[in-house]
């Protein structure tokens, strides 16, 4: 499971690359393009900032989601079960039901 996890990181890292490189040549095109004639010069690094922004977001999200199955993890105590199966209970001491007495349950673990 690890490694599927890494290989998930890896190729989202190689599309994040991609995705850049593609942005950049088409807001170089657009530049080279384009005339400004004193018009609003607007930031040819908004779209970087874009994804930027929604990959430094879902990072986040993930090392939170990471530290709170550890920290869950690290807390909870591990305790072993009082009893195994059924056929454990009659030679258990510290382990105490409540049944009906004259009860099929009563009768059972009475037999037993």
């Amino acid at each position: 499971m690890a490694g599927t996890i890494w290989l998930g990181v890896g190729i989202s890292i190689v599309c994040v690359i991609f995705v850049l490189n593609v942005l950049q040549q088409y807001q170089e095109y657009r530049l080279k393009t384009g005339t400004n004639q004193g018009g609003q010069c607007t930031s040819s690094h908004l779209s970087f900032r874009l994804v930027a922004g929604a990959w430094i977001l879902a990072a986040f999200i993930l090392v939170q989601a990471y530290n709170s199955t550890l920290f869950t993890y690290l807390v909870t105590p591990l305790k072993n079960p009082l009893i195994n199966s059924p056929y454990d209970i009659p030679e258990r001491k510290d382990v105490h039901l409540l049944i009906r007495k004259g009860g099929s349950t009563d009768n059972f673990l009475s037999a037993s």
